[in-house]
C-alpha cells in the first residue's frame, strides 16, 4: 500500500480509476475504486453508465435539450412488414443477459461519496 497525501482534487486526479483504502476521521474504512473528484467530494465506484449519462444530460441542455433520441427511434421493416407482417428487431447480443452491467458484480461494492475534508488517511492498493 502507498500512501496518497494530501488528500486533494488535484493529487487524487492522478489515481482516477485506481483502488484505493479511504480511512475516515472517525475510523471506518471504504474501499473501492476512484471514479472521479469534484465538488470537494471523492467518488468512489460509480459505474460507467452512471458518469457517461450526467455527460449526456449536461450536453443536451447546453444544446438545447435535443439528444438525438428521436433518430434512434426509428424502426427497421423487413420485406413481411411491407404487406402488414411482423417488424423486423435487431439486436448486437442474441439473448438478455442476467446481469444489467458490462459487468457481473461490484467487487468493492456500491457507489460511495465522500468528503475530502473527512479522509484523514487515502492508500493506494494496487500499484
Amino acid at each position: 500500500m502507498n500512501r496518497i497525501y494530501p488528500v486533494d482534487e488535484a493529487t487524487c486526479t492522478h489515481f482516477v480509476g485506481m483502488p484505493v483504502c479511504a480511512v475516515l476521521q472517525d475510523g471506518s474504512r471504504h474501499y473501492g475504486v476512484i471514479s472521479r473528484i469534484s465538488g470537494g467530494k471523492l467518488i468512489l465506484n460509480e459505474s460507467p453508465e452512471a458518469s457517461t449519462e450526467g455527460a449526456k444530460i449536461r450536453s443536451a441542455k447546453g444544446k438545447g435539450g435535443s439528444s438525438g433520441k428521436a433518430r434512434a427511434s426509428s424502426t427497421v421493416k423487413n420485406s413481411r412488414s411491407e404487406s402488414g407482417g411482423d417488424k423486423a428487431r435487431l439486436s448486437a447480443f442474441p439473448f438478455a443477459g442476467p446481469y444489467p452491467g458490462a459487468f457481473p458484480f461490484a467487487p468493492f461494492g456500491n457507489r460511495i461519496a465522500l468528503d475530502l475534508a473527512a479522509i484523514a488517511l487515502l492508500f493506494l492498493l494496487f500499484i
